[in-house]
């Protein structure tokens, strides 16, 4: 070896460019953050991917509209649920006055009138259509009268009262058509059930959704800080090799061409940075708007993405879909609201039978309060009635269309389930076929990173004795860098879409409590 070729070398070392150094600047399989000579960002929030959960169901405004539903649809239901309680009746009235009226003799005279009337029922309605009522009427009346015969005689006056009634009646009705059997009584309160049910079914779709394009956008802001941390790194290793060129050129050992390559690198990695620095705070945004925070919000996913809470077999996933798919549940829920309404749809068009019943007990004092109640307790007045009522459209088209109407509506939630179950079982099958195609991914993108490692190493090596020239150490590092970047993406893509079944299957939900 000449003696230039020796000076060379010992620039190189005191300089601190051995092949060890150069390794220790490498890219490790899960390298740190980039340091201070990535260009430094203002002060962001960070936030995990369980916090970013339960910041998604606080905040976002589509939850909390389909939790604020299901309080709706509940309250409703209690309410439907005490339809058929007791109702209370209180009814007053007083008439006190003068009414002028025309007499015989030519004259205005001035009768004097006063009535008090109370009443009080109770109403029991059963759901069978039978309504129950007992009725209380107290009254007071009391009149002065006068009469006249001739012109000029004056007018007779006459008292008539005060009198005192008390009356006690008992009334049942029942419906034998329109609104007759439980069936039609309690079809409100059933489909109020049905109609919580939807709106659960509802909130669970809607916020398996969120967790899921939280879980992803969270995925996809750690994947894009990667890519930053690892095009970070190599720029500043390519840095420190065309400071090594650089001193290299001055001894003789590279010529300009080969410190030309390492500069060109440089560029090349500050526009992969800046590309990825780009992508980062576009995901960093949009997980931000997941989680409600303010418009223009930057975040860091701090750690790698959670966990996932159930592993879905290949063999059960279809079969998992079917069963428990959010979106399944809500359109089956559909259908069984839709099942009830149609039930009952044509019930107002139905004829109408009615039958009423009313027996009486009546009592009567004249300036004695205390006689009507007397007479009621002994039966004195008694009195009974039945009534028949009968009604119906002399057209029954009308009723028929509307029975088909519900029919067919019950055969369209029918269809929309049997489309979503199609798409869903297709989805589904796809989903595994990414699934798989992602782990061969990893697998494969695993040894190329570490065999594009051993490789730039090599090079590195090489070039410190003078047998290579720059450009197969700068391909073997892109390579090395490109590997890394592969492996996070398949990890990421893995991730979105084991999410993605997760949310098919209805596990995605498992361990999180919903806020109401």
């Amino acid at each position: 070896m000449s003696e230039r070729a020796l000076l060379a070398i010992l620039l190189v070392v005191l300089l601190g460019s051995s092949p060890a150094a150069a390794q220790e600047t490498a890219l490790g399989p899960t390298p740190s953050r980039p340091e201070a000579a990535v260009e430094p960002m203002a002060p962001t929030p960070s936030i995990d991917g369980v916090e970013a959960i339960e910041r998604a169901l606080a905040a976002h405004p589509g939850y909390r509209a389909a939790a604020i539903e299901v309080r709706r649809a509940r309250h409703h239901y209690v309410g439907e649920t005490y339809r058929w309680v007791p109702i209370l009746h209180l009814e007053g009235a007083a008439n006190i006055g003068n009414t002028p009226s025309l007499q015989a003799n030519q004259s205005v005279a001035f009768p004097y009138s006063e009535s008090v009337q109370l009443v009080a029922e109770i109403q029991q309605p059963f759901d069978v259509g039978t309504v129950l009522a007992l009725r209380a009427t107290g009254s007071r009346r009391f009149s002065r009268s006068f009469l006249s015969f001739m012109a000029g005689a004056d007018p007779f006056v006459f008292n008539l009262g005060p009198g005192y009634g008390f009356d006690l009646t008992f009334t049942a009705t029942q419906s034998f058509l329109r609104g007759f059997g439980a069936d039609v009584g309690r079809a409100e309160q059933r489909n109020a059930e049905a109609a919580l049910v939807n709106a659960e079914a509802s909130r669970d779709r809607r916020a398996t959704e969120l967790v899921r394009d939280t879980l992803q956008a969270y995925a996809e802001l750690w994947y894009s800080e990667q890519a930053v941390v690892i095009n970070g790194s190599a720029r500043d290793l390519a840095n420190r090799q065309v400071e090594d060129a650089r001193a290299r050129l001055e001894v003789g050992v590279l010529s300009p061409a080969d410190t030309l390559a390492f500069a060109t690198r440089v560029a090349s990695l500050e526009e992969a940075l800046a590309l990825s620095e780009a992508d980062r705070r576009t995901k960093a945004i949009l997980l931000a708007t997941l989680l409600g925070m303010p418009l223009g919000t930057e975040i860091h996913a701090t750690d790698d993405p959670p966990a996932l809470p159930f592993e879905v077999i290949d063999a059960q996933a279809v079969a998992l879909a079917v069963e428990r798919s959010p979106q399944l549940a809500e359109l089956r829920s559909q259908v069984e609201l839709t099942q009830r309404a149609s039930r009952v749809a044509a019930e107002p068009l139905r004829p109408r039978l009615d039958a009423q019943a009313q027996v009486g007990l009546h009592g009567l004092g004249y300036d004695d309060a205390a006689e009507p109640f007397a007479q009621v307790a002994s039966f004195a007045a008694f009195t009974a009635m039945v009534s028949v009522i009968y009604e119906t459209p002399l057209e029954d088209a009308r009723l028929h269309a509307e029975e088909e109407r519900a029919r067919l509506g019950v055969d369209v939630a029918e269809q929309r389930v049997a489309e979503a179950q199609a798409t869903i079982e297709q989805q589904v099958m796809g989903l595994l076929q990414q699934r798989n195609a992602a782990r061969r991914r990893i697998e494969l993108a695993t040894l190329t990173v570490d065999l594009a490692r051993q490789s730039a190493e090599a090079e590195r090596g090489r070039l410190e004795i003078g047998t290579r020239t720059p450009t197969a150490l700068l391909a073997a590092e892109e390579e090395h860098r490109n590997a890394e970047l592969r492996l996070r993406r398949a990890r990421v893509d893995l991730y979105v879409t084991e999410t993605a079944l997760l949310a098919f299957v209805g596990h995605l939900l498992d361990g999180v409590t919903l806020p109401e």
